[in-house]
Protein backbone atom coordinates (compact mmCIF):
# COMPACT_ATOMS: atom_id res chain seq x y z
CA UNK A 1 0.00 0.00 0.00
CA UNK A 2 1.50 3.36 -1.15
CA UNK A 3 1.81 6.43 1.23
CA UNK A 4 -1.08 7.94 -1.29
CA UNK A 5 -3.69 5.55 -0.22
CA UNK A 6 -3.15 5.91 3.30
CA UNK A 7 -3.42 9.40 2.98
CA UNK A 8 -6.92 9.08 0.96
CA UNK A 9 -8.18 6.83 4.00
CA UNK A 10 -7.04 9.10 6.67
CA UNK A 11 -8.52 12.03 4.49
CA UNK A 12 -11.68 10.24 4.61
CA UNK A 13 -11.73 9.44 8.72
CA UNK A 14 -11.23 12.76 9.22
CA UNK A 15 -13.98 14.24 7.36
CA UNK A 16 -16.46 11.61 8.46
CA UNK A 17 -15.65 12.89 12.10
CA UNK A 18 -16.28 16.24 11.18
CA UNK A 19 -19.64 15.80 9.58
CA UNK A 20 -21.20 13.55 12.22
CA UNK A 21 -19.89 16.45 15.18
CA UNK A 22 -21.07 18.60 12.84
CA UNK A 23 -24.62 17.09 12.79
CA UNK A 24 -24.61 16.83 16.47
CA UNK A 25 -24.01 20.22 16.92
CA UNK A 26 -27.12 20.97 14.83
CA UNK A 27 -29.06 18.38 16.65
CA UNK A 28 -28.14 20.36 19.79
CA UNK A 29 -28.51 23.67 18.57
CA UNK A 30 -32.42 22.90 17.10
CA UNK A 31 -33.26 21.59 20.87
CA UNK A 32 -31.96 24.69 22.46
CA UNK A 33 -34.05 26.40 19.80
CA UNK A 34 -36.94 24.23 20.67
CA UNK A 35 -36.81 24.65 24.83
CA UNK A 36 -36.71 28.38 23.96
CA UNK A 37 -39.99 28.24 22.37
CA UNK A 38 -41.75 26.21 25.02
CA UNK A 39 -40.52 28.59 27.69
CA UNK A 40 -41.59 31.72 25.80
CA UNK A 41 -45.04 30.21 25.43
CA UNK A 42 -44.96 29.64 28.99
CA UNK A 43 -43.77 33.57 29.50
CA UNK A 44 -46.58 34.35 27.13
CA UNK A 45 -49.46 32.31 29.49
CA UNK A 46 -48.29 33.91 32.49
CA UNK A 47 -48.30 37.35 31.18
CA UNK A 48 -51.85 37.03 29.86
CA UNK A 49 -52.47 35.89 33.69
CA UNK A 50 -51.25 38.65 34.90
CA UNK A 51 -52.85 41.45 32.67
CA UNK A 52 -56.34 39.52 33.18
CA UNK A 53 -55.35 40.07 37.28
CA UNK A 54 -54.91 43.55 36.58
CA UNK A 55 -57.89 43.87 34.71
CA UNK A 56 -60.55 42.13 37.05
CA UNK A 57 -58.96 44.44 39.56
CA UNK A 58 -60.05 47.22 37.68
CA UNK A 59 -63.26 46.54 36.78
CA UNK A 60 -62.89 45.58 33.36
CA UNK A 61 -63.54 41.93 31.47
CA UNK A 62 -61.06 39.89 30.33
CA UNK A 63 -59.96 39.48 27.09
CA UNK A 64 -60.88 37.01 25.09
CA UNK A 65 -59.16 33.59 24.05
CA UNK A 66 -58.70 33.90 20.63
CA UNK A 67 -58.51 29.75 19.25
CA UNK A 68 -55.41 28.65 16.96
CA UNK A 69 -56.41 28.58 13.74
CA UNK A 70 -56.77 24.76 12.07
CA UNK A 71 -55.96 23.64 8.70
CA UNK A 72 -58.64 21.70 8.38
CA UNK A 73 -60.89 25.45 8.75
CA UNK A 74 -59.19 26.31 5.68
CA UNK A 75 -59.73 23.66 3.82
CA UNK A 76 -62.91 22.27 4.74
CA UNK A 77 -64.46 18.84 3.06
CA UNK A 78 -65.75 19.74 -0.29
CA UNK A 79 -69.57 18.57 -0.63
CA UNK A 80 -71.13 17.09 -2.99
CA UNK A 81 -73.12 19.43 -5.31
CA UNK A 82 -76.79 19.22 -4.95
CA UNK A 83 -79.40 20.60 -7.60
CA UNK A 84 -81.25 24.08 -6.60
CA UNK A 85 -84.75 23.99 -7.24
CA UNK A 86 -85.65 26.60 -9.58
CA UNK A 87 -88.08 29.44 -8.96
CA UNK A 88 -90.18 28.13 -11.85
CA UNK A 89 -90.01 24.28 -10.68
CA UNK A 90 -93.01 24.99 -8.26
CA UNK A 91 -95.02 27.20 -10.27
CA UNK A 92 -99.06 25.84 -11.59
CA UNK A 93 -98.71 25.73 -15.23
CA UNK A 94 -102.63 27.13 -16.88
CA UNK A 95 -101.64 26.75 -20.45
CA UNK A 96 -99.16 24.92 -22.70
CA UNK A 97 -98.15 26.10 -26.08
CA UNK A 98 -96.71 24.50 -28.90
CA UNK A 99 -94.18 26.45 -30.83
CA UNK A 100 -93.01 24.21 -34.02
CA UNK A 101 -89.75 25.63 -36.03
CA UNK A 102 -90.64 27.65 -39.13
CA UNK A 103 -87.86 27.61 -41.69
CA UNK A 104 -85.84 25.68 -44.22
CA UNK A 105 -83.74 22.67 -42.39
CA UNK A 106 -80.90 21.08 -44.28
CA UNK A 107 -81.55 17.22 -45.61
CA UNK A 108 -79.58 15.79 -42.71
CA UNK A 109 -81.74 17.49 -39.67
CA UNK A 110 -83.22 15.06 -37.17
CA UNK A 111 -84.95 15.96 -34.43
CA UNK A 112 -83.57 15.73 -30.93
CA UNK A 113 -86.33 16.45 -28.53
CA UNK A 114 -87.00 19.45 -27.42
CA UNK A 115 -86.88 22.61 -24.47
CA UNK A 116 -89.53 24.04 -22.18
CA UNK A 117 -89.29 27.93 -20.49
CA UNK A 118 -91.85 28.97 -18.07
CA UNK A 119 -93.49 32.37 -18.88
CA UNK A 120 -95.17 34.44 -16.17
CA UNK A 121 -98.01 36.86 -16.56
CA UNK A 122 -101.57 38.07 -15.70
CA UNK A 123 -104.14 39.46 -17.75
CA UNK A 124 -106.06 42.43 -16.01
CA UNK A 125 -108.56 43.83 -18.13
CA UNK A 126 -112.25 45.15 -18.36
CA UNK A 127 -115.31 42.23 -18.30
CA UNK A 128 -118.24 43.55 -18.96
CA UNK A 129 -121.19 41.16 -19.38
CA UNK A 130 -124.56 42.24 -20.41
CA UNK A 131 -127.08 39.48 -19.36
CA UNK A 132 -129.93 39.10 -21.30
CA UNK A 133 -132.82 37.64 -19.31
CA UNK A 134 -136.00 36.13 -20.91
CA UNK A 135 -139.44 36.99 -19.32
CA UNK A 136 -142.94 35.30 -20.12
CA UNK A 137 -146.01 36.45 -18.51
CA UNK A 138 -149.18 34.31 -17.81
CA UNK A 139 -152.55 36.21 -17.68
CA UNK A 140 -154.00 33.04 -16.17
CA UNK A 141 -151.47 33.52 -12.79
CA UNK A 142 -150.86 36.80 -13.43
CA UNK A 143 -147.44 36.54 -12.73
CA UNK A 144 -144.22 36.94 -14.66
CA UNK A 145 -141.61 34.54 -15.00
CA UNK A 146 -137.84 35.32 -15.98
CA UNK A 147 -134.96 33.49 -16.18
CA UNK A 148 -132.00 33.55 -12.89
CA UNK A 149 -128.75 34.89 -13.42
CA UNK A 150 -125.65 32.87 -11.50
CA UNK A 151 -126.00 33.67 -7.74
CA UNK A 152 -122.34 35.42 -7.68
CA UNK A 153 -123.90 38.53 -9.72
CA UNK A 154 -127.20 38.43 -7.83
CA UNK A 155 -126.99 41.81 -5.62
CA UNK A 156 -124.86 43.98 -6.88
CA UNK A 157 -124.31 45.62 -10.79
CA UNK A 158 -120.67 44.57 -10.09
CA UNK A 159 -119.24 41.44 -10.29
CA UNK A 160 -117.45 39.20 -7.79
CA UNK A 161 -113.74 39.44 -9.47
CA UNK A 162 -114.41 43.14 -9.57
CA UNK A 163 -115.60 43.50 -5.27
CA UNK A 164 -112.51 41.11 -4.42
CA UNK A 165 -109.62 43.58 -6.45
CA UNK A 166 -111.21 46.61 -4.50
CA UNK A 167 -111.51 44.44 -0.94
CA UNK A 168 -107.74 43.45 -1.58
CA UNK A 169 -106.12 46.41 -2.64
CA UNK A 170 -108.02 48.36 -0.16
CA UNK A 171 -107.05 45.88 3.04
CA UNK A 172 -104.09 44.06 2.41
CA UNK A 173 -102.59 46.82 0.40
CA UNK A 174 -103.66 50.13 1.84
CA UNK A 175 -104.71 51.99 -1.63
CA UNK A 176 -106.90 54.27 -0.81
CA UNK A 177 -110.30 55.24 -2.50
CA UNK A 178 -109.16 57.49 -5.31
CA UNK A 179 -106.51 55.52 -6.42
CA UNK A 180 -108.32 52.59 -6.74
CA UNK A 181 -110.52 54.36 -8.96
CA UNK A 182 -108.22 55.62 -10.86
CA UNK A 183 -106.81 52.38 -11.91
CA UNK A 184 -110.33 50.77 -12.83
CA UNK A 185 -110.97 54.22 -15.25
CA UNK A 186 -107.91 53.09 -16.47
CA UNK A 187 -108.84 50.38 -18.25
CA UNK A 188 -112.73 51.56 -18.86
CA UNK A 189 -114.75 50.70 -15.37
CA UNK A 190 -116.39 53.22 -13.70
CA UNK A 191 -116.90 53.26 -10.23
CA UNK A 192 -117.92 55.79 -8.45
CA UNK A 193 -116.18 56.54 -4.37
CA UNK A 194 -119.78 55.82 -3.03
CA UNK A 195 -119.99 52.47 -4.83
CA UNK A 196 -116.35 51.53 -3.35
CA UNK A 197 -117.29 52.78 0.26
CA UNK A 198 -120.08 50.56 -0.34
CA UNK A 199 -118.29 47.62 -1.10
CA UNK A 200 -116.02 47.82 1.19
CA UNK A 201 -118.10 48.30 3.87
CA UNK A 202 -121.05 45.65 3.37
CA UNK A 203 -118.76 42.60 4.37
CA UNK A 204 -120.71 39.47 3.70
CA UNK A 205 -122.36 38.51 7.17
CA UNK A 206 -120.19 34.81 7.20
CA UNK A 207 -117.16 36.24 7.42
CA UNK A 208 -117.94 37.03 10.94
CA UNK A 209 -118.94 33.92 11.66
CA UNK A 210 -115.66 32.27 10.00
CA UNK A 211 -113.62 34.54 12.15
CA UNK A 212 -115.49 33.40 15.36
CA UNK A 213 -115.27 29.79 14.79
CA UNK A 214 -111.20 30.22 13.43
CA UNK A 215 -110.90 31.47 17.07
CA UNK A 216 -112.58 29.14 19.04
CA UNK A 217 -110.42 26.36 17.08
CA UNK A 218 -107.22 28.62 17.87
CA UNK A 219 -108.08 28.76 21.08
CA UNK A 220 -109.16 24.87 21.91
CA UNK A 221 -105.78 24.43 19.83
CA UNK A 222 -103.30 26.35 21.57
CA UNK A 223 -104.95 27.10 25.09
CA UNK A 224 -103.22 29.98 25.53
CA UNK A 225 -104.36 34.09 24.37
CA UNK A 226 -102.62 37.00 24.15
CA UNK A 227 -104.38 40.58 24.09
CA UNK A 228 -103.11 43.76 23.52
CA UNK A 229 -104.96 47.28 23.21
CA UNK A 230 -103.99 50.41 20.86
CA UNK A 231 -105.82 53.83 20.30
CA UNK A 232 -108.11 54.55 17.34
CA UNK A 233 -110.80 57.23 16.28
CA UNK A 234 -114.52 56.94 15.09
CA UNK A 235 -115.15 60.28 13.80
CA UNK A 236 -113.17 62.15 16.01
CA UNK A 237 -114.07 60.14 18.91
CA UNK A 238 -111.64 58.29 21.04
CA UNK A 239 -111.88 54.56 21.01
CA UNK A 240 -109.43 51.56 21.50
CA UNK A 241 -108.34 48.44 19.69
CA UNK A 242 -108.34 45.17 21.04
CA UNK A 243 -105.93 42.46 19.51
CA UNK A 244 -106.65 39.16 20.65
CA UNK A 245 -104.61 36.32 19.11
CA UNK A 246 -102.29 33.10 19.08
CA UNK A 247 -99.94 31.23 16.52
CA UNK A 248 -103.17 30.36 15.12
CA UNK A 249 -105.95 33.30 14.65
CA UNK A 250 -106.28 37.17 15.15
CA UNK A 251 -109.16 38.77 16.48
CA UNK A 252 -109.46 42.40 16.68
CA UNK A 253 -112.26 44.37 18.09
CA UNK A 254 -112.98 48.06 18.57
CA UNK A 255 -114.70 50.03 21.58
CA UNK A 256 -115.27 52.73 23.06
CA UNK A 257 -114.25 52.63 26.23
CA UNK A 258 -110.49 50.95 27.91
CA UNK A 259 -112.01 49.04 30.64
CA UNK A 260 -111.76 45.72 32.28
CA UNK A 261 -115.30 44.94 30.47
CA UNK A 262 -113.92 45.82 26.86
CA UNK A 263 -111.25 43.67 27.72
CA UNK A 264 -113.64 40.91 28.20
CA UNK A 265 -115.68 41.37 24.96
CA UNK A 266 -112.56 40.79 23.37
CA UNK A 267 -111.40 37.87 24.95
CA UNK A 268 -115.07 36.40 24.80
CA UNK A 269 -115.28 35.70 28.15
CA UNK A 270 -118.55 36.69 29.42
CA UNK A 271 -119.77 33.04 29.47
CA UNK A 272 -118.65 31.17 32.42
CA UNK A 273 -117.63 28.35 30.45
CA UNK A 274 -114.93 29.93 28.87
CA UNK A 275 -112.35 27.71 26.81
CA UNK A 276 -109.39 30.21 27.60
CA UNK A 277 -107.11 28.62 29.89
CA UNK A 278 -104.10 30.75 30.35
CA UNK A 279 -103.69 34.22 29.28
CA UNK A 280 -100.25 36.59 28.38
CA UNK A 281 -100.55 39.96 28.62
CA UNK A 282 -98.05 43.11 29.89
CA UNK A 283 -98.98 44.61 33.35
CA UNK A 284 -101.79 47.08 32.07
CA UNK A 285 -104.46 47.42 34.65
CA UNK A 286 -107.91 46.03 32.39
CA UNK A 287 -106.12 43.10 31.88
CA UNK A 288 -106.15 42.46 35.40
CA UNK A 289 -108.48 39.27 37.55
CA UNK A 290 -109.85 38.43 33.21
CA UNK A 291 -108.18 34.74 33.58
CA UNK A 292 -107.07 33.08 36.40
CA UNK A 293 -104.06 31.57 34.86
CA UNK A 294 -102.14 35.11 33.79
CA UNK A 295 -98.84 35.48 32.70
CA UNK A 296 -97.25 38.58 32.47
CA UNK A 297 -94.48 39.57 29.77
CA UNK A 298 -91.23 39.73 30.93
CA UNK A 299 -90.03 41.81 28.06
CA UNK A 300 -92.65 44.45 29.51
CA UNK A 301 -91.11 44.18 33.17
CA UNK A 302 -87.73 44.72 32.13
CA UNK A 303 -88.32 47.66 30.51
CA UNK A 304 -90.31 49.19 33.44
CA UNK A 305 -86.46 49.67 35.10
CA UNK A 306 -85.79 52.14 32.32
CA UNK A 307 -88.60 54.32 32.46
CA UNK A 308 -88.15 57.92 32.72
CA UNK A 309 -89.76 58.25 36.29
CA UNK A 310 -87.16 55.67 37.29
CA UNK A 311 -84.08 57.49 35.73
CA UNK A 312 -84.69 60.69 37.57
CA UNK A 313 -81.92 61.33 39.85
CA UNK A 314 -80.31 58.19 40.19
CA UNK A 315 -77.05 56.18 39.95
CA UNK A 316 -77.19 54.69 36.18
CA UNK A 317 -74.47 51.91 37.29
CA UNK A 318 -76.83 50.57 39.94
CA UNK A 319 -79.85 50.46 37.41
CA UNK A 320 -77.40 49.09 34.91
CA UNK A 321 -76.42 46.34 37.37
CA UNK A 322 -80.29 45.36 38.10
CA UNK A 323 -81.40 45.49 34.34
CA UNK A 324 -78.32 43.07 33.51
CA UNK A 325 -79.43 40.83 36.52
CA UNK A 326 -82.82 40.68 35.39
CA UNK A 327 -81.45 39.54 31.61
CA UNK A 328 -79.27 36.68 32.91
CA UNK A 329 -82.52 35.44 34.74
CA UNK A 330 -84.54 36.03 31.70
CA UNK A 331 -81.60 33.96 30.00
CA UNK A 332 -81.92 30.81 32.76
CA UNK A 333 -85.93 31.21 31.81
CA UNK A 334 -85.54 30.79 28.34
CA UNK A 335 -83.06 27.44 29.00
CA UNK A 336 -85.55 26.35 31.81
CA UNK A 337 -88.73 26.32 28.56
CA UNK A 338 -86.59 24.48 26.17
CA UNK A 339 -85.81 21.76 28.73
CA UNK A 340 -87.75 22.63 32.49
CA UNK A 341 -85.57 20.81 34.90
CA UNK A 342 -85.85 21.00 38.76
CA UNK A 343 -83.02 22.36 38.87
CA UNK A 344 -83.47 24.96 36.90
CA UNK A 345 -86.53 25.90 38.42
CA UNK A 346 -85.54 26.05 41.76
CA UNK A 347 -82.15 28.66 40.64
CA UNK A 348 -85.04 30.63 39.08
CA UNK A 349 -87.17 31.01 41.71
CA UNK A 350 -83.59 31.71 44.36
CA UNK A 351 -82.42 34.17 41.61
CA UNK A 352 -86.10 36.07 41.15
CA UNK A 353 -86.37 36.31 45.46
CA UNK A 354 -82.70 37.45 45.61
CA UNK A 355 -82.99 40.31 42.60
CA UNK A 356 -86.68 41.36 43.66
CA UNK A 357 -85.79 41.75 47.64
CA UNK A 358 -82.37 43.23 47.49
CA UNK A 359 -81.69 46.75 48.61
CA UNK A 360 -79.99 49.42 46.21
CA UNK A 361 -80.15 52.40 48.41
CA UNK A 362 -82.03 54.11 45.54
CA UNK A 363 -85.64 54.42 46.38
CA UNK A 364 -87.11 54.38 42.74
CA UNK A 365 -85.12 50.60 41.44
CA UNK A 366 -86.46 49.53 45.14
CA UNK A 367 -89.85 50.42 44.65
CA UNK A 368 -89.66 48.95 41.43
CA UNK A 369 -88.20 45.89 42.74
CA UNK A 370 -91.49 45.34 45.31
CA UNK A 371 -93.60 45.86 42.61
CA UNK A 372 -91.83 42.66 40.64
CA UNK A 373 -91.88 41.05 43.75
CA UNK A 374 -95.77 41.40 44.17
CA UNK A 375 -96.32 39.86 40.88
CA UNK A 376 -94.18 36.91 41.23
CA UNK A 377 -96.82 34.42 40.67
CA UNK A 378 -97.81 35.66 37.63
CA UNK A 379 -94.52 36.31 36.28
CA UNK A 380 -93.03 32.73 37.35
CA UNK A 381 -96.68 30.75 36.14
CA UNK A 382 -94.65 29.60 33.23
CA UNK A 383 -92.38 27.27 36.03
CA UNK A 384 -96.11 25.56 36.08
CA UNK A 385 -96.44 25.50 32.56
CA UNK A 386 -93.29 25.28 30.46
CA UNK A 387 -95.16 25.88 27.27
CA UNK A 388 -96.52 29.41 27.88
CA UNK A 389 -94.21 31.86 26.03
CA UNK A 390 -92.27 34.22 28.64
CA UNK A 391 -93.14 37.66 26.25
CA UNK A 392 -96.65 39.15 24.87
CA UNK A 393 -94.67 39.46 21.63
CA UNK A 394 -97.58 38.01 19.29
CA UNK A 395 -99.81 40.56 20.81
CA UNK A 396 -97.39 43.26 20.04
CA UNK A 397 -96.64 41.96 16.20
CA UNK A 398 -100.27 41.10 15.19
CA UNK A 399 -101.75 44.73 16.52
CA UNK A 400 -98.91 46.67 14.22
CA UNK A 401 -101.21 45.89 11.76
CA UNK A 402 -103.80 48.19 13.23
CA UNK A 403 -101.05 50.88 14.44
CA UNK A 404 -100.28 50.80 10.61
CA UNK A 405 -103.65 51.64 9.47
CA UNK A 406 -104.25 54.51 12.07
CA UNK A 407 -100.64 56.05 10.26
CA UNK A 408 -102.16 55.70 7.36
CA UNK A 409 -105.50 57.26 7.63
CA UNK A 410 -105.88 58.68 11.00
CA UNK A 411 -109.34 57.48 12.20
CA UNK A 412 -112.27 55.84 10.68
CA UNK A 413 -115.55 58.13 9.75
CA UNK A 414 -118.16 55.28 10.98
CA UNK A 415 -118.63 52.41 13.09
CA UNK A 416 -119.25 50.34 10.21
CA UNK A 417 -116.16 51.07 8.45
CA UNK A 418 -114.02 50.83 11.72
CA UNK A 419 -116.15 47.23 12.27
CA UNK A 420 -115.04 46.33 8.35
CA UNK A 421 -111.68 46.67 8.96
CA UNK A 422 -111.33 45.20 12.51
CA UNK A 423 -112.59 42.36 10.79
CA UNK A 424 -110.94 42.40 7.52
CA UNK A 425 -107.25 42.90 8.94
CA UNK A 426 -108.51 39.83 11.25
CA UNK A 427 -109.12 37.28 8.74
CA UNK A 428 -105.84 38.74 6.98
CA UNK A 429 -103.40 37.88 9.48
CA UNK A 430 -105.03 35.48 10.31
CA UNK A 431 -104.70 33.45 7.17
CA UNK A 432 -101.03 34.38 6.88
CA UNK A 433 -100.62 32.37 9.77
CA UNK A 434 -102.07 29.57 8.59
CA UNK A 435 -100.37 29.89 5.28
CA UNK A 436 -103.87 30.76 3.03
CA UNK A 437 -103.42 33.39 -0.07
CA UNK A 438 -106.11 35.71 1.21
CA UNK A 439 -106.68 36.49 -3.09
CA UNK A 440 -107.83 32.68 -2.94
CA UNK A 441 -109.80 32.86 0.21
CA UNK A 442 -111.54 35.78 -1.34
CA UNK A 443 -112.36 34.14 -4.63
CA UNK A 444 -113.60 31.22 -2.68
CA UNK A 445 -115.82 32.68 -0.35
CA UNK A 446 -117.25 35.07 -2.82
CA UNK A 447 -117.88 32.35 -5.24
CA UNK A 448 -119.82 29.29 -5.40
CA UNK A 449 -117.36 26.50 -5.94
CA UNK A 450 -116.33 26.35 -2.09
CA UNK A 451 -113.30 24.24 -2.83
CA UNK A 452 -111.25 26.11 -0.12
CA UNK A 453 -111.61 24.64 3.26
CA UNK A 454 -112.68 26.94 6.70
CA UNK A 455 -110.48 28.74 8.48
CA UNK A 456 -111.50 26.64 11.63
CA UNK A 457 -110.85 23.35 9.36
CA UNK A 458 -107.70 24.53 8.74
CA UNK A 459 -106.85 24.95 11.92
CA UNK A 460 -107.87 21.55 13.41
CA UNK A 461 -105.77 19.70 11.05
CA UNK A 462 -102.78 21.40 11.87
Amino acid sequence: MSFDDLKNIAAGWIKDWNKGKLKNKCQELAQDALDTRIENTELKDKNRQLQDQIRLLKGEKKKPKIKPVNSKDLNPPSKKPHKKKTRNSTLEIDEEIEIKFEGDLPEDAKRIGGRSIIIQDIIFKRRNIKFNIERFYSPSSEKTFEGSIPDEYKGSEFGPNLRNFITYEFYKNRVPHRKIIDMLSDIGTSVSKGTVCSILNKIPGHFQEELDAAKRAGIKKCSYVHIDETSAKINGINAYTFGTSNRYFTDFRTMFRKNKKSAKKALGTGSRASPIRFLITDDATNFKGLIKNHQLCWVHEIRKYKLEEVYKKIEFKTLDWVVKEWRALYGLMKRYVRGPTQELRSKIEMEFDRISMASTLVKPIDRQLRRTAKNKEKLLLFLKYPQLPLHNNQAELDIRERVIKRKISLQNRSRQGMEAWDLMLSIISTCRKLGVSFWKYLDDRTSTRGELPFLAQTIRSL
